[in-house]
């Protein structure tokens, strides 16, 4: 695993209610899926992260994190679920990026690995590792369904998980 992003999971991995969800790695196979059906590269680090960990999160307490939308307006968000399996990735490329009932919805430019608040928004990752959340139709500057809504949270993903908080103040 590269540096920055040990060192980025080993601070969640402080947390006394730190998990790793290992029945959600994923396989090769899921790898390639995802790459061939997204048209879009899993990127070393989401890469390390489904395979070796299957994602991680906190047992009973919330995770938050800052986006930063266009004209200046921050958003706080709370992580659902922080990575997708495999086959919800599938599923929310196919509903929300090539969805024949909702054409244009997002951009093919966005892999959709994680929700947040409730399952209503989504976290996003891009082909130079940037994350970015999306609340669908209630975005604050009021674009509606689209990508004119998407929020930047941070240049990669080490810098996402290591911006993540909890309203304790027990990461930060």
């Amino acid at each position: 695993m590269n540096e920055l992003l040990s060192i980025a999971i080993n601070r969640l991995r402080r947390h006394p209610e730190f998990r790793e969800l290992s029945q959600r790695k994923w396989s090769e196979d899921d790898v390639i899926q995802v790459e061939q059906v997204t048209g879009m590269p899993v990127l070393p680090d989401m890469r390390e992260i489904w395979l070796e960990t299957g994602g991680f999160g906190l047992e009973q307490t919330e995770l938050y994190f800052t986006a930063h939308f266009p004209h200046g307006y921050e958003e706080e968000g709370e992580i659902q679920i922080l990575f997708q399996d495999a086959e919800m990735v599938l599923d929310l490329h196919q509903t929300l990026v090539i969805s024949k009932d909702n054409p244009g919805r997002l951009d093919s430019k966005y892999l959709v690995f994680g929700t947040a608040d409730g399952g209503n928004s989504f976290l996003l990752t891009d082909a130079n590792g940037g994350v970015h959340y999306w609340t669908l139709a209630f975005d604050p500057i009021g674009q509606g369904d689209n990508e004119a809504g998407v929020a930047k949270v941070a240049d990669s993903m080490p810098e996402f998980i290591n911006g993540l908080r909890t309203l304790d103040g027990s990461l930060g």
